[in-house]
């Protein structure tokens, strides 16, 4: 029986396989008119693009229907011969980018304690790159195996350069070796730099992960409590007056302000100041505007050239003695010389306090001047020694304006306190004994009970009213009360006169002195806040998108001689 044949099926030649790394392609296809019927014609073998569909229409026998029978691949089979796939992860890993960017948007200056999620902010981001990432290394490989058939499809090539793009296609590795390849030997064209640049995003996304994790850190900030969280309370004076009161047009004498006497005795002897007493910090962090204060100021200087001094006698015999006069005209002397057959004596300290100014309208407001002679330790002296080489210094007490122009306490209680400081002048009595230091420029002016004010001159009279006298031989113990042996141990003169002036001034912004008021200031709070790199993840989306899209854009390569269009091409 003769093998029945269709005029519409003409048998072809086996088809030898392609390699397993070959692509097959969707060809050009036509249509032919014979008669009144429409005849598909089908490409033959050996024609230059041979595709999958095209082998499975001439292998497949017609089905019952003849002619009209339709050879339909399935949808799965439809959908590879697009670009849908490698679309959606590129949608997707753009996704995962702009979610990054939203959660950095989101999270970035806001506190660690407002983060609500059982995961980090970092681990977060971390998920949303490897998505991405994942996404990318999907797209990549196809559009490179696709610049590869359009490689070959210009002209003929060498086969190592097939291998060379599979390897590209494959990973990191194989991308380092394209590169290298296409530096030494193959020539540049459009196809070969748009793979480089895949070759190079493959490369760059060994370090996209870690440095992902380098966008988001951790900073502390100070920021404003609001009302009711926290106190911050600046005491400023603006008076000093007790109370103490004149009768029948004369000063009665009162006893002294306690707690003056008591801050003028922990300024020498403690030698610290309580500033707790006027600055009220609940966190150890705050700050105050600028604010001035009635204050006790002092200064010093030595005055040993221009002091006068008057000497007279012999040490060997009657003793030596040299008075000195200091320009605030304290009074101090000095001794040295025999005190018996078996004793000797030397001055070792020698202190005075003059009333400092009267209390005349214009004139500096000086409340004490304090002067200290210091002879050189008797116990090294030596027999030719003059006595009055010694050091002199002399220290003013007087009232003052301190103004602080910032005032801050930090958490590790260290302090940034710019202060300036200005001497008052005496004002005008405003009803005895209240009158006022005013400045220079006369906008200020303090109230001062002028029964207080001389208080404090007579107690410092008193304390630095004294000597300290070496002996050789003394079988007893003084018990009488003096700070001449601590000024004797005072290193530094000034220091212990500016601890003096500031515990005074302590005095004034605190404790019994209800003149003074309250400046209320910002009460800070550290905290550790996020900080996103906003602006350096929209950079990597959009270098990312531009150039994913050109790989997209190759997909379809226009022949300019046989107008062939080559499309996507499954490995």
């Amino acid at each position: 029986m003769a093998p029945v044949t269709n005029p519409s099926y003409e048998p072809v030649s086996p088809v030898e396989p392609e390699p397993h790394s070959m692509r097959r392609e969707r060809g050009p296809r036509g249509l032919s008119k014979a008669g009144s019927r429409v005849t598909e014609v089908l490409p033959s073998p050996n024609d230059s693009i041979w595709t999958l569909q095209d082998e499975r229409r001439v292998r497949t026998p017609p089905g019952r229907h003849g002619e009209k029978a339709e050879l339909k691949l399935g949808m799965m089979e439809r959908l590879e011969e697009t670009w849908i796939w490698e679309t959606l992860a590129l949608v997707w890993a753009l996704m995962c980018l702009a979610s990054v960017i939203i959660v950095l948007a989101f999270i970035s200056g806001k506190s660690v304690s407002s983060w609500r999620m059982p995961i980090g902010p970092n681990a977060l981001v971390g998920v949303f790159s490897t998505l991405s990432k994942a996404a990318l290394m999907t797209v990549i490989p196809a559009c490179i195996s696709q610049l590869k058939w359009i490689h070959f499809s210009q002209s003929p090539r060498r086969l190592i350069d097939m291998q060379a793009y599979d390897d590209a296609s494959r990973g990191p590795f194989g991308s380092l070796l394209f590169l290298h390849g296409l530096i030494l030997r193959r020539g540049r064209s459009k196809v070969s730099a748009l793979t480089a640049v895949g070759c190079f995003i493959t490369i760059v996304a060994l370090a996209l992960e870690p440095f992902t994790q380098q966008i988001i850190s951790f900073r502390i900030r100070e920021i404003e409590l609001g009302d009711g969280q926290g106190t911050a309370s600046l005491a400023v004076a603006t008076a000093y007056d007790t109370g103490a009161i004149t009768k029948s047009g004369t000063w009665r004498r009162e006893v002294m302000d306690q707690s003056m006497q008591g801050a003028i005795l922990a300024g020498i002897f403690s030698q610290t100041i309580d500033t707790g007493a006027y600055e009220q910090c609940s966190t150890s962090n705050c700050s105050w505007p600028v604010a001035s204060s009635l204050s006790i100021c002092s200064s010093c200087q030595d005055v040993t050239a221009s002091t006068t001094k008057n000497c007279s006698g012999t040490q060997a015999t009657t003793g030596q003695v040299c008075n000195y006069t200091t320009p605030a005209k304290n009074e101090l002397s000095a001794k040295r010389g025999p005190a018996g057959s078996a004793t000797y004596y030397a001055t070792y300290i020698d202190t005075s306090a003059s009333f400092g100014s009267n209390m005349d309208d214009g004139t500096p407001a000086i409340i004490r001047s304090v002067a200290m002679l210091r002879a050189q330790d008797p116990k090294n002296m030596t027999a030719s020694a003059k006595i009055y080489n010694a050091q002199i210094d002399e220290c003013h007490f007087y009232w003052c304006k301190i103004t602080y122009n910032e005032n801050r306490i930090f958490a590790n209680g260290s302090r940034i306190s710019e202060t300036s400081r200005e001497l008052l002048n005496w004002g005008k009595f405003i009803g005895v004994p209240k009158m006022t230091v005013i400045d220079k420029e006369n906008t200020t002016s303090y109230l001062i009970n002028a029964i207080d004010s001389s208080g404090i001159a007579r107690m410092l009279q008193s304390l630095f009213s004294t000597s300290l006298i070496y002996q050789d031989f003394q079988n007893s113990v003084e018990t009488e009360f003096s700070i001449a042996q601590l000024l004797y141990n005072t290193a530094n003169f000034s220091s212990l006169m500016e601890y003096t002036a500031s515990s005074m001034s302590a005095r004034l912004r605190s404790g019994s002195n209800s003149n003074f008021t309250h400046v209320q200031g910002t009460v800070m709070h550290t905290e550790t806040y996020i900080h996103g790199c906003v602006s350096g993840m929209e950079r990597v989306a959009v270098e990312k998108t531009a150039l994913c899209d050109d790989f997209i854009k190759e997909r379809g390569y226009d022949d300019a001689e046989g107008n062939h269009e080559l499309r996507r091409r499954s490995s």
